[in-house]
């Protein structure tokens, strides 16, 4: 027997902010009746994008499937849910950011040890500096 992925509603959730890094729209949302002096219960909506030629993309299953695998390898990993928010469906990703600690995003640690380092929005061909013996460079000492 195969189980479904419970898909929450998070229509009536708080907009907190948008999220600016991307190139797709997405929102941290606010879940109702948590703390709201507390970051630590944002969840960041993901809506599905289908882009011109119609066909839907799966990011909202692979992340939630991920999400599910990783601790059954030991891999520490967002809590990733699926959602739909008026209507998109779309998932949500728990804020892993503890409260008092800022978010440091990848591409600002690989600059640190990759020299003339690209970051990915300015679309370099091949993304250079970005592998895995880079980024276990960057996260050396984190």
């Amino acid at each position: 027997m195969v189980a479904a992925f419970e898909i929450h509603d998070v229509s009536s959730w708080g907009v907190v902010n948008a999220e600016p890094i991307g190139r797709d729209e997405k929102w941290w949302l606010h879940e109702p009746g948590t703390p709201t002096n507390s970051r630590e219960h944002d969840w960041l909506f993901k809506p599905v994008v289908v882009p011109r030629h119609g066909h839907r993309q799966g990011e909202d299953w692979a992340e939630k499937i991920v999400s599910e695998l990783g601790p059954l390898l030991g891999v520490p990993c967002a809590h990733v849910e699926l959602a739909t928010r008026h209507g998109v469906p779309g998932s949500i990703s728990r804020n892993v950011t503890p409260d008092g600690w800022d978010r440091v995003l990848g591409s600002v640690l690989l600059g640190t040890v990759v020299e003339d380092y690209q970051e990915g929005q300015l679309n370099a061909p091949g993304r250079p500096g970005h592998s895995p013996k880079m980024i276990m460079r960057a996260l050396t000492g984190c």
